[in-house]
């Protein structure tokens, strides 16, 4: 996602199964979650996160990332490029919220800079759920009518496709035939 905000124009959308907001996100999670038994879940949680949260900025200049730039942020940028969400309520690797989170940015009502076009494709009706997972509308009617959210339940990270395999083919499908190629 954050890539594909500096490329020129030869993508016409994109599909992302599990991605994470930020960076610092993802590693305040991990930490919080490894040191669970270890630190107090009551008291100090206020300072424990502001040393997660210093950890994370000195991660990220470790790996050579000044800011803290992730998918959340690259989405405002995207305009109204297609964007199809595809998260699991199990994942322990990527919690459900980064991806909730990306889609509530692409779902933003900026009308200034995320006005959509007639010549994007309109995904804002879902196709009809082949089982009872869950696929959530756009939040605004006036931001990124192109953005899909699809979760399911019991799956590991990246195994969508594993778990539930002709559901799978059948959104994605779904997707890429909606989209207008422009070579």
């Amino acid at each position: 996602i954050s890539n594909s905000g500096i490329r020129p124009n030869p993508i016409c959308g994109l599909i992302c199964e599990n991605p994470f907001s930020r960076p610092a996100d993802l590693f305040i999670h991990h930490a919080e979650d490894f040191l669970r038994n270890y630190l107090s879940q009551n008291r100090h949680h206020i300072w424990r996160r502001l040393l997660f949260w210093i950890f994370a900025r000195i991660l990220l200049l470790r790996i050579g990332l000044i800011f803290n730039y992730g998918a959340q942020d690259a989405v405002s940028e995207l305009q109204s490029l297609p964007i199809l969400l595809m998260h699991s309520t199990a994942d322990d690797v990527v919690p459900l919220e980064h991806c909730i989170r990306i889609y509530q940015a692409a779902s933003l009502d900026e009308t200034t800079s995320r006005s959509t076009t007639t010549s994007q494709p309109d995904l804002t009706t879902p196709s009809p759920p082949l089982t009872s997972h869950e696929i959530v509308s756009p939040v605004s009617s006036t931001g990124n009518k192109t953005a899909k959210l699809w979760i399911v339940p019991n799956a590991d990270h990246c195994a969508l496709y594993d778990c539930y395999p002709e559901e799978w083919k059948s959104r994605v499908m779904d997707f890429l035939d909606c989209l207008t190629f422009n070579p």
